[in-house]
């Protein structure tokens, strides 16, 4: 990357580092509190007491419908990570080499399964006040991971909370979508730096380019 800066300087306009994936989450704001899942609780007549009991029932049929998209994908089946720090891409690119997945497949790739930690809800015995309490926590619990091809944004995922409140995340990556606009970056790890510069005999596309001529000064006097 340095050699590269060097080499092009006149032609560089500045550098911009920054993360190469854009995360979602999706969350119920009206059960993501205590207060909120006993209204839940109240309007469904359900005891503190049966809570993780009426919680399984919605697992299951999570469950049953992930494994049942599982079984659609080229890998056949879901498949269990065992650390929460393997790197769940290499895992997806290990199974695609395995499954021998043509490089112009597009949908659902495959569906991992990985125990991590989460925040959830559980019931608390208050024993001074004798009764039973609902509480936020953090602990563990099994999570989906349904890696996704897609035309236009590559590689991407969606991660499900399998245990209530069930929080779901979008993963995407944005060097595929740069490079389909003949910008030119550099992957370095989970991170990617763009280059604005005048690129092979033409200047490089940019909707402000005042703003990154102006970062770049601050960077050559500071």
């Amino acid at each position: 990357m340095k050699t590269f800066l060097q080499r092009h300087q006149a032609d560089i306009y500045g550098v911009l580092p920054g993360f190469d994936r854009v995360r979602f989450r999706g969350t119920r704001r009206a059960v993501s509190f205590p207060k909120g899942v006993m209204g839940l609780l109240w309007v469904f007549r359900i005891l503190l007491k049966n809570f993780a009991q009426f919680l399984q029932g919605h697992t299951k049929r999570l469950k049953s419908v992930t494994e049942e998209l599982a079984q659609g994908t080229p890998v056949g089946q879901v498949h269990y990570v065992r650390s929460s720090t393997a790197s769940k891409e290499d895992v997806v690119a290990r199974l695609v080499r395995e499954h021998q997945v043509p490089d112009d497949f597009t949908g659902l790739v495959a569906v991992l399964s990985c125990v991590e930690p989460c925040r959830t809800f559980g019931v608390y015995r208050n024993r001074e006040q004798k009764k039973l309490e609902l509480r936020s926590m953090f602990r563990k619990c099994l999570h989906y991971y349904l890696y996704i091809r897609h035309p236009q944004f590559g590689l991407l995922h969606i991660r499900i909370q399998r245990w209530f409140p069930f929080q779901v995340q979008v993963c995407m990556r944005l060097a595929k979508q740069m490079d389909q606009a003949g910008i030119e970056n550099d992957r370095t790890g989970p991170t990617l730096r763009h280059r604005t510069a005048r690129c092979h005999g033409r200047e490089h596309p940019n909707p402000r380019p005042s703003r990154v001529e102006f970062l770049a000064q601050r960077a050559r006097t500071t």
